[in-house]
Order: structure tokens, then sequence, then C-alpha cells
């Protein structure tokens, strides 16, 4: 992602999505700012210059040259379309310029190429792609293959004028995110699910991998993109939350710069999961998005002893930590992760608030490391928990016992690595099942545990696998090809038997429920206002869904109907941020991660209302962080407990 010719930088799409005063400011001060500094060598980076707002989770950015002397900024938005450009492919994942105006794209249809403004489109490859970059000695293209499906970290160069393939390595990567080419032709992947850079020679053969996971400077947790400048290449460190630069030779560390954002919607200066990086080739100016905050900042170089905006450090505000995509709650247990640390974390929930009571695993290498968690379930007869490690491609199974049973005391010891299995072994035992030959690619994205069986989603196929606790096959029902599912939930008759699976499907805008004879219904969410469906979970025989896209908790009949829908965007208590899975604790009450908060929050699955919020080091079921104090409100406004929104039917 990376490049663009000299100059200073507007945003047409800007223009046309805000008022055109603060547009104007934008541009006035970008212009101040970068005025005194083109030309110039690299400078260290960290002064804050401006952030805009991107809607929903954009996808990628690039510089643009081709529009003369004021260059745009070119975004993926969150449906993976090139704002501005109705004649782009669909589907994207990535972008890349390079001086000369042509721009380069990647997503699940393949790569694309425009030489320049107002030409067609060309494909060059119909690999599907996760990152995309151009440059080099020739303005080769290279690009990753996506996650989910077999493309998953392949690597290949291109040629742009004709497509043919320069080199490839077949699945070398699984889980890399991003992609930078250098003057020789060489290129940086960053390695992501591995916390490392790798340098590929120009003929694709890897000549050395830099780094480890830690938070050291040099290391790296999750790096998500990787751009080249001249002699160096910076890194979007992910869950270290920092830009760092190193040298483009050797990848030696050189600089970091970046606050951590601790109060949440916290910026200027302060960086929250960046997960693209574009660099101006004078090295006057960077923007790094940060999609999880729905915007992208834009920051210019230090002068001489003058310290990174956002340098010190906020007072807290009731955050404890960061929690991961999903939580699950069965028996005595719940259990969220910590993806900077890849720890995970139990809590006792025989108490209406439930309690932290010990943390287990750790990030590292298997069989008992933790990679990149993407499920967690809890085995509520067993007090075992579940682990799908997409980072190590394996699924662990952790046991939860207490030195001190029918204590309510913080023990480290609690939890203890039972055993593992490896996709590949799971994929093996599918192709045996099914009396295959070749095993296939599966892509497991949510997890839960019921009785004696282990129910698996797998996005590749898709399909719905059930094992028993050995992971011994019992049974594949394959879905159509055009689902694209995130987690599921069980529906059961009154006899506590499985009837059903509930699936949602962000990317169709719908919910997809499957019998157990493998027949699929899709339940459609067009008159609920649902913008991106996530987490989903069975409460009270209603349908609850998160949605990360409105900030909201919404309750459904089996049909999809809209009986009520709670929450807003905000801090508050009863207010939410991209809230991702749901489960329902033994009081009834359905808790949600509050991801953009770093909390769970549990509301009354018949009325909305707020009923607790908890994190490591607090809960309350009382109000505390009040909209008030967040937001100026009426007097007639301000009340002692958090608002709820209904709408019923």
């Amino acid at each position: 992602m990376k490049r663009i010719g000299d100059g200073l930088f507007a945003e047409p799409q800007i223009m046309i999505t805000f008022d055109s005063t603060r547009s104007c400011l934008f541009l006035m001060t970008l212009a101040t700012a970068f005025a005194g500094v083109a030309g110039a060598e690299p400078p260290r980076f960290g002064r804050f210059v401006a952030q805009e707002p991107t809607g929903r989770a954009a996808r990628s950015i690039a510089f643009d040259p081709s529009s003369g002397e004021v260059p745009a900024i070119l975004r993926i938005d969150a449906d993976g379309r090139l704002i501005g450009d109705s004649s782009s492919p669909i589907g994207l994942r990535d972008l890349e310029s390079d001086p000369d105006g042509r721009v380069v794209v990647t997503g699940d249809r393949g790569t694309f190429i425009r030489e320049s403004v107002g030409e067609d489109w060309r494909q060059v490859d119909a690999l599907p792609g996760q990152a995309v970059a151009i440059g080099g000695d020739s303005r080769r293209i290279v690009m990753i293959g996506s996650p989910g499906s077999e493309s998953d970290g392949t690597v290949r160069a291109i040629d742009p004028s004709d497509g043919s393939v320069l080199w490839s390595r077949a699945g070398a990567y699984p889980g890399a995110r991003g992609v930078a080419v250098i003057a020789d032709g060489s290129s940086w992947i960053a390695d992501s699910d591995r916390h490392r850079l790798v340098r590929l020679a120009p003929d694709g053969v890897e000549m050395l991998a830099v780094g480890d996971r830690g938070a050291f400077p040099g290391l790296f947790n999750l790096p998500s993109d990787v751009s080249a400048l001249d002699d160096r290449i910076f890194v979007a460190d992910m869950l270290n939350h920092r830009i760092s630069t190193h040298r483009a030779t050797d990848g030696g560390f050189i600089d970091q710069w970046g606050m951590h954002a601790v109060v949440p919607r916290q910026g200027e200066g302060r960086i929250h999961y960046p997960e693209r990086v574009a660099i101006s080739p004078d090295g006057a100016m960077v923007a790094v998005l940060e999609p999880f905050e729905r915007r992208y900042q834009v920051f210019g170089g230090l002068a001489e002893g003058e310290e990174p905006s956002g340098a010190s450090l906020p007072g807290r505000r009731g955050v404890e930590s960061h929690f991961g995509i999903d939580i699950d709650a069965a028996g005595g247990f719940l259990a969220m992760w910590e993806p900077e640390s890849g720890s995970v974390l139990a809590f006792d929930t025989r108490y209406d608030i439930p309690i932290h009571v010990t943390t287990f695993a750790l990030g590292g290498p298997p069989p008992a490391g933790v990679g990149r968690l993407a499920s967690i379930a809890v085995d509520g007869e067993r007090d075992d928990v579940w682990l799908l490690d997409a980072g190590h491609r394996r699924i662990s199974r952790w046991m939860l016992r207490t030195e001190r049973p029918g204590e309510l005391v913080f023990d480290p010891f609690m939890g203890r690595f039972a055993r593992g299995w490896t996709y590949d072994l799971l994929a093996r035992r599918i192709a045996a099942f099914r009396a295959e030959s070749t095993s296939p690619w599966i892509e497991p994205v949510d997890l839960l545990v019921r009785g004696d069986r282990v129910h698996v989603l797998d996005a590749a196929g898709p399909s719905i696998i059930v094992a028993d606790r050995d992971l011994e096959i019992e049974q594949v029902i394959d879905l159509p090809d055009d689902l694209g599912p995130v987690q599921f939930a069980l529906e059961v008759d009154g006899d506590e038997e499985i009837v059903a699976w509930v699936l949602t499907d962000p990317a169709a805008g719908v919910l997809r429920r499957v019998s157990t004879d493998g027949v699929v219904e899709t339940i459609p969410l067009a008159g609920t206002d649902v913008r991106e469906p996530h987490g989903i979970s069975v409460a009270d025989g209603r349908l609850v869904i998160s949605d990360r896209g409105s900030d909201e908790v919404v309750m459904l009949d089996g049909t999809g109907g809209l009986l009520l829908r709670t929450g807003e965007t905000g801090a508050w208590d009863g207010g939410l941020w991209r809230p991702a899975g749901t489960t329902v604790l033994p009081n009834g009450v359905v808790a949600v991660v509050d991801q953009g908060n770093h909390r769970a929050q549990g509301f009354d699955v018949r009325t909305g209302d707020w009923r607790l919020s908890f994190s490591l080091g607090q809960g309350h079921d009382k109000p505390i962080l009040l909209k008030s104090s967040f937001v100026d409100l009426p007097e007639d406004q301000v009340t002692e407990r958090p608002e709820t929104r209904k709408e019923s039917r």
C-alpha cells in the first residue's frame, strides 16, 4: 500500500461526505503542515495533523497521485468498494498506487489494475487476494492470497503488462496481511500470525525473516501491513498499537511512534489497532487506517527535539483490558480472551456480576501457546474451555480445575492444557468421513460445545462440522458457496434436543437457519435496520444479535421480526462500540463483548434494559458511567439509569 507522487493531497470523497467547512480546514491544515518538509529526507514521524472518520470500518487506504497537484486519498469501504469509482471491481480488500498514476486492487474476485483515471479496470490474476503492492525494478505486482480460501498465504508476483506469473509460493505464509515492494524488486511480507517480517528476493526466494512476538522495540504483535519508502519500511504493528520503522535492507529496527489510545475513541496522535499504513514517497506524511475506530489519522514529521503527539498517558476511565471478538458462558464459568497477550480470562458466573477468577494460556508456540484466537467455547458440564486458534490453525481444550472447589478465590493455576488438534488433522478426518482422497481446505470461524458434541462453523467450505469430544467426525453439512458465516448459535426444542443452527452472514446482511438435515433457510433482516449482524445467541426463545454497524443489540423472533433493540454508539453504561460475540448468563441476562469499550455488558433479553458492565478489575450493576458525563444533555434528558431505546412489534 503505499506510494504516491510528490505534492500535497486532499480527499474528494470527504468533501462529498462531510461539510465543506471541515474539509477546507482539513486541506489548509495539511498544506501548512507539509509545505515546509516536502522534498526533505524522511523525518521521524509522529506529529498529529488531522483525523477523518471513514463511516463503517474501511478496509484499506492509499495515496493517489493521478489527480495532479493535489493527490487524493483512495479508500476501500467496509463493503469492499472503492469510494468514488463505481466501475471498480467489488469485494475488494486492498489497493495500491504508483507514481505513474496506476492503481492496483485485490479482493474476492482477483487482482485488477487501472492504468490511469478514466480507463477500464483490467484483471491480471484470478486468485482471491488479501494484500497487494506495486513497484520495484519492473513495476511488478506482488499479492497475497486471501484468508478463508485455499489461496491463504500464497504469495505471487505478476507482470502487470500481461498478467503473467513471475513466481508463486503456494500457501507459504498463511494469515499474512501486508506486502510492499522495494526498489530492487524484492518484497517484504507482514507475516502476521508469526509476528515477523519476511523479505523475499526478486525471484521469490526467502532471504531473511526478522522479529517475533513481543512489545519490545523491534518485536511485533500481529503486524498487519508494511509500506516501503526508499531505504526504509514502515510496519503497522496492530496489537502493539504503533508504527515502527526498519531498514529495508535487513529489517533492522530504526524507530517507532504512536501512543496507544487508552480511553475509548481517543485519537489525535494516539493509535488504536492500526491495520493499514500509507507513506508518501518524500517522507513528508503518513496516513494510518484504524478500521476499529472507523477513522484514519494523518501524521507529519517531527522537528528536532519534538515528541510525538499524544505521548502523555491520559487518566483511566474504567478501562481495564482489550477483549477478543467472542464470549461464551456455560455451567458456572464465562470465558473471553485478551488478544495482545494471547491469554484467556475465566469468570465465575454464580454471582450477579461475573468475577474474574483466573487467567491462563499465553501467546507462544503450540501446543500450549496461543496464536490468534477466532472463537472460544465453554463446556459447562465438564468445566472445560475450548479454543479455536486461527493463528496456529489448531483447536485446543483446557481444563478449569481449582484446588479449592466451591470457594470464590483467584486461582492462577486453574487453567490446565489438556489436548490439541491441528486443522490439518480435522481436514483429513473430514476427507475420511466423506471417503475422499483429498483433504479440504478449512477455515473454522466459530465453535460451540454442547453435551458430548463439538460444533465447528467452517467459513471456507462453507460447512457445519459436528464431532465428538475427540474430534472424530459424526456429521458434515455442506452450505451454499455464497454464504459468508461469522458466528452461530444452537436452537433446541423442549427436550433440549438440537433442531437447528442459526448463522450470522454480515456480508449478505441476513441470518441463516440450518436444520439438522441440512436444509438452509434465509432469515431476512431488511425490516430491522440491522447493518452488520455479528454475534448471535438464542435466549428465552429469541434470537439475540450484535450489530457492529449500528452499535446495538437486537432481539428478534424466530422469523427475524424485530422485537426490540437496545444500545447506541457511546462509551457510557449501555453505550456500545463495535459489539461482537454474545452469550447468555445463568440469570438469563445476555452478555455482549463491547469490544471498542474494552469490556462486556449485560442486557435484559425481555426489556433490553442495561443490567451490568464488567471487565478484568471492575464490574458494576448500578450506573457509574453516565451518558451525561460524555455528552451535554438537556436537564430533562439526564437520568440515573442508562437510556434504552426500544422498538417492539
